[in-house]
C-alpha cells in the first residue's frame, strides 16, 4: 500500500466566475511549499455530503469511484482508489475530511510539498463546512468589481440572454458572505480583490502568504514559474484578449475598467442598484452617470429565473450561488468547470 503524505495545510479558494480565480491560483501555486489545483477534485461541490452516512464502506467506495471516473475524464489524472480504500479500511471511522485529504495527497503531495489548496468556483457557502472538516484549514474568497464580472460573463456564457444577469446576484452573495466570514472566522478566512492582485500583485501576495503562515522569500512574480498543479504553463482565459497573446501581453489595467465600454448604462445602473452597499464596503466607486435601469426592467420581469433572483434580493436581501446550468450534470462541465 502506498504511503500517504499527511498534509499540514488545507486551503479552499473560491469566488464568483470571471473573478480572476485562475490567475490568483496560479500565482499562489508559484510558492515552493504549496500546490494549488483548480477543480481537480472539486470535493466541496461533487462529493461533500452526497454519500451519507460516509463512514459506511460502500458509501465512501462509491464516492471514490465517482471521483476517479470524473477526474480521469475531465483532467486525465489517475486517482488510486485501491490504495485509498486499503488505507480507509485500517481506520476506525472514515469521514469526509480523511477522504478529501487522501485524494489530494494521492494526486499532488510529496515529501517536499505537504500543503495543498484547491480552487473551485461558486462554493463560498461551503466555507463553513470546509473549516469544520479542517479546523486548522484556511479559506480564500476572491472578490471582483461586479460590473467587471457582469461584462465578462455576458461575453463568455453559452446561455442565452438574460442569464448573464445572474452574475449580479452571485457577486452580491459573494461579497455579503465575505463580510460575514471575516468576522466569524478571523484567523481562517480572508477575502481579497482581483483588482489588487492584478495591479499590486507583490504586496497582495505577501498579505495572502502571511495569512497562510508562509514565507514570501521566493520570487513572487517569475512568469517562467507560472505553472498549474500539473506542471502546465499558465494561459489567461480572458474573453477580451487574443488567446494567442503572450502572457506579458495581457493588460491587467484594462481588465479592471473594461466594463465601462462593455456594458450599457442600464446594465451598469442595475448592477449598482443591487450591489451598491457591498461595492462601497469593498472600495468600488459607483458610476453616478448610470442611475436609470428602466430599460432593462422588462427583461428582468419577463425572465422567471432573473425575476426570482431580483424578488429574493428585494424581499430578503439575499443573493445566489448558482451557475445558469447544473454543474453536477456532465453535459454542462465545459460551461461551468
Amino acid at each position: 500500500m502506498k504511503k500517504f503524505i499527511k498534509s499540514d495545510l488545507q486551503l479552499l479558494i473560491t469566488g464568483c466566475y470571471r473573478s480572476g480565480t485562475d490567475y490568483s491560483s496560479v500565482l499562489l501555486n508559484n510558492h515552493p511549499d504549496l500546490v494549488i489545483t483548480t477543480y481537480t477534485t472539486s470535493f466541496m461541490r461533487y462529493s461533500f455530503n452526497r454519500y451519507n452516512p460516509i463512514h459506511i464502506r460502500e458509501n465512501y467506495i462509491e464516492l471514490l469511484n465517482e471521483a476517479k471516473k470524473r477526474i480521469k475524464v475531465r483532467w486525465g489524472r489517475n486517482l488510486n482508489v485501491k490504495n485509498i480504500i486499503e488505507y480507509c479500511d485500517q481506520k476506525k471511522k472514515v469521514n469526509y475530511a480523511i477522504l478529501y485529504d487522501l485524494m489530494m495527497s494521492d494526486l499532488f503531495l510529496d515529501e517536499q510539498v505537504k500543503k495543498w489548496g484547491e480552487k473551485t468556483q461558486l462554493v463560498w457557502t461551503q466555507i463553513p463546512n470546509f473549516l469544520k472538516l479542517f479546523p486548522n484549514g484556511k479559506a480564500l474568497n476572491i472578490i471582483r468589481d461586479p460590473r467587471s464580472v457582469l461584462a465578462s460573463f455576458k461575453k463568455s456564457t453559452y446561455n442565452p440572454e438574460p442569464a448573464y444577469l445572474g452574475a449580479i446576484f452571485n457577486c452580491f452573495d459573494s461579497m455579503q458572505k465575505s463580510i460575514l466570514y471575516s468576522k466569524k472566522y478571523k484567523s481562517n478566512f480572508m477575502s481579497f480583490r482581483y483588482e489588487d492582485i492584478a495591479l499590486k500583485p507583490k504586496s497582495t501576495l505577501k498579505k495572502i502568504y502571511k495569512f497562510l503562515n508562509l514565507s514570501s522569500d521566493h520570487n513572487l512574480l517569475d512568469e517562467k514559474e507560472w505553472l498549474d498543479a500539473s506542471g502546465n504553463k499558465f494561459t489567461h482565459n480572458s474573453v477580451f484578449t487574443n488567446k494567442k497573446a503572450k502572457k506579458g501581453d495581457f493588460d491587467f489595467k484594462a481588465s479592471v475598467f473594461r466594463w465601462k465600454n462593455q456594458l450599457n448604462s442600464s446594465e451598469i445602473a442595475f448592477c449598482q442598484y443591487v450591489n451598491k452597499d457591498m461595492m462601497k464596503k469593498f472600495g468600488y466607486k459607483l458610476d453616478n452617470k448610470s442611475n436609470n435601469f428602466n430599460e432593462i426592467l422588462p427583461i428582468i420581469f419577463n425572465d422567471e429565473k432573473i425575476h426570482k433572483y431580483f424578488e429574493n434580493w428585494l424581499l430578503k436581501n439575499k443573493g445566489i450561488e448558482e451557475f445558469p446550468n447544473d454543474p453536477l450534470n456532465p453535459k454542462n462541465w465545459d460551461e461551468n468547470n
